[in-house]
């Protein structure tokens, strides 16, 4: 969710515990150590990045964990939320991602790099698993129940009542352990709920209240309600709230303090809008129904190991929904990374492509991919023929979108198999839909090793697209070498 200015004013109350990271579970916020790894073992993205370098990085670590006999479990981030709460914050990273390769002045970080991640971790045997949407509360949850520490650099996780408590990633010495006698550890920080209420002097149910009224990712209310608010709650006039609120932090947690929990600090958000004449009685619903949306995120005193079991439990299956209505099939290789999760925004109707930085003067990649994803929209949808897609994508320095049909019918493909289909297909016909899908002789793609036939498929794709014409040659030896290896 990201609520802003939290994380400076915890780091200069100071209420950090010294800890010795060993001998414990540990729950990974997986997408913030994929971008810390990747900061640290950053050699630039020439040719689409130093994956190799980076894969080193990643194995280094979890090697670390392991002579701490530290057993992590790593959860990452799902699609983007049905409800588009956060789609708007994602939109504004890929345009000020833009500008700053466009302008020379930030690195970034090559597109695949979630991808390598993943993938360096199942080589190593390491748990780590997906979810369906954003990660927070179930990773919040897991650790809730082992009542084992976090890893994250995510400010949420102040919040969180978490008795095993959190820690940092800015605090993690990623090359340096102690090894004594008698164990080895990481010397680390930790922060623990009752610290943390202890130094703002408020109650641990309260500590949510600040997502309500700091700025966040999600949503974001109006400074002359949170003026009105402050000045209603400390008896004050209206240019004194706005004066204190240049401190806005510091201002709302000395308001919180007289609060019991957050069902209080609801009462007084909905008093305070029944005075303001600003905003209709369906806005002033609105933003109590989003802050109470906020507050149930950071509810787990109701979360049991059962309602857990789909995390980290082979013997747990993952039931079809209305939701996700996806075979089990495909839901379980999403969950287990294999797939990647933007497959789940084709049933929201619209899908962010994440811009490639490369050369910005150059053909957006995806556009000669369009055809290919118009084929796995249908397969998606099912019978759903009239549903357009939206999808938001980079031209030239700018994220616009897109409306783009499912495509529906294609002489040379036959029919498109939706993928509640797909199981029960012979494997000959899908291997023959593949090559067709992908403009690939059948005769060729059989005789290439199945862990290399998606590689050749791309490759092939992109030589035969992009106007690569003289690549044709080192394609076909590229073939010949994977057929070998």
């Amino acid at each position: 969710m990201g609520i802003k200015h939290l994380c400076g004013y915890i780091q200069r109350r100071n209420v950090v515990k010294k800890y010795r990271l060993r001998d414990t579970k540990l729950v990974i916020d997986g997408k913030n150590l994929c971008h810390e790894l990747m900061e640290k073992s950053y050699t630039g993205t020439k040719y689409g990045g130093n994956y190799d370098v980076f894969s080193e990085h990643v194995e280094m670590f979890f090697n670390l964990l392991r002579n701490c006999n530290v057993q992590p479990y790593v959860v990452m981030d799902g699609a983007h939320d049905s409800d588009d709460k956060k789609f708007i914050c994602l939109l504004e990273r890929c345009e000020k991602r833009i500008s700053n390769t466009s302008n020379g002045r930030k690195k970034y970080f090559p597109i695949l790099s979630h991808r390598c991640f993943t993938y360096t971790i199942k080589k190593l045997g390491i748990p780590i698993e997906t979810c369906n949407y954003e990660a927070d509360h179930e990773i919040a949850s897991l650790a809730n129940s082992w009542k084992c520490p976090i890893l994250s650099n995510d400010n949420d996780f102040y919040i969180y009542d978490l008795p095993g408590g959190f820690i940092r990633l800015n605090d993690i010495k990623f090359n340096r352990h102690t090894k004594t006698e008698y164990s080895t550890y990481i010397d680390t920080s930790i922060y623990y709920t009752e610290n943390i209420q202890e130094s703002f002097g408020i109650s641990a149910p309260v500590l949510p209240l600040l997502a309500v009224f700091l700025d966040n990712d999600y949503y974001k209310l109006d400074k002359a309600i949170i003026e009105q608010f402050v000045s209603k709650e400390l008896n004050i006039s209206h240019k004194q709230a706005k004066h204190k609120l240049k401190m806005p932090i510091d201002v709302m947690i000395e308001v919180l303090r007289s609060f019991a929990d957050t069902s209080e600090g609801i009462d007084a958000l909905t008093i305070c809008l029944a005075d303001i004449t600003f905003l209709s009685n369906e806005e002033k619903c609105q933003i109590i129904d989003n802050a109470n949306i906020i507050l149930k995120q950071f509810t787990l005193q109701n979360i049991t190991e059962t309602e857990n079991s789909s995390l980290f439990n082979s013997e747990a299956k993952i039931e079809v929904t209305p939701a996700i209505p996806f075979p089990s099939w495909l839901t379980q290789s999403i969950r287990n990374c294999d797939i990647s999760p933007f497959i789940i925004n084709v049933l929201d109707k619209r899908v962010l492509l994440k811009p490639n930085l490369e050369d910005l003067t150059q053909e957006f990649l995806y556009e000669m991919t369009s055809p290919i994803r118009q084929i796995i929209y249908k397969m998606a949808t099912g019978k759903q023929l009239q549903e357009v897609i939206v999808e938001h994508h980079r031209e030239n320095c700018h994220m616009v979108q897109t409306r783009i049909f499912p495509m529906t019918s294609n002489l040379k493909l036959g029919k498109i198999p939706s993928l509640n289909m797909m199981q029960g297909i012979e494997e000959e016909e899908r291997l023959s839909f593949l090559a067709r899908t992908f403009q690939f002789p059948l005769e060729n793609l059989v005789m290439i090793p199945k862990v290399s036939r998606m590689f050749i498929l791309a490759l092939n794709y992109l030589a035969k697209n992009s106007g690569l014409k003289e690549s044709t040659k080192g394609l076909k030896f590229c073939c010949l070498v994977t057929c070998f290896c």
